[in-house]
């Protein structure tokens, strides 16, 4: 998700990266099928993550449980990166190998670095109000008066 503002998910936005996660998966696990230079431990442990990844998209979103459902594709979606960066070192793979992290949006950086620098010096200034009202208010004592 990205911006500044939190992504409101719902079942759809579940189903979309299922359907992302499911033709990755397939494509990768073909790759693996095809592929005779990859060592049968590598071979068992990435089989037994694609079971759990076909788990997972053969699951229905629902609206409840979209934000938990959301996470959990997230972090098969990093988790499919990091297995298909190890495997293209052995083996070609059919599909495009892509960074599921954030990706960087200068418009967004600058934006927030102009909102926290404008919260700092409001918060400042604000502080600065209050402490001279606060010394307006305290008690001032009775200076003594010099008679020339």
């Amino acid at each position: 998700m990205s911006g500044i503002l939190p992504t409101f998910v719902t079942g759809t936005t579940v189903a979309d990266i299922q359907k992302q996660l499911q033709s990755a998966g397939k494509a990768t696990d073909d790759s693996v099928r095809q592929c005779a230079n990859i060592d049968q431990a590598t071979r068992a442990a990435w089989g037994l993550f694609y079971v759990s990844l076909q788990d997972f998209v053969s699951q229905d979103p629902s609206f409840w449980g979209a934000g938990a459902q959301t996470d959990k594709a997230q972090a098969l979606q990093k988790t499919l990166f990091d297995w298909q960066t190890r495997l293209s070192k052995t083996c070609a793979l059919a599909t495009p190998i892509e960074d599921p992290g954030p990706k960087p949006n200068p418009a967004v950086d600058q934006l927030v670095l102009v909102l926290k620098w404008t919260a700092v010096i409001v918060g400042v200034a604000g502080g600065a109000y209050a402490i001279g009202k606060l010394v307006e208010l305290a008690p001032h004592p009775l200076l003594p008066e010099h008679h020339s």
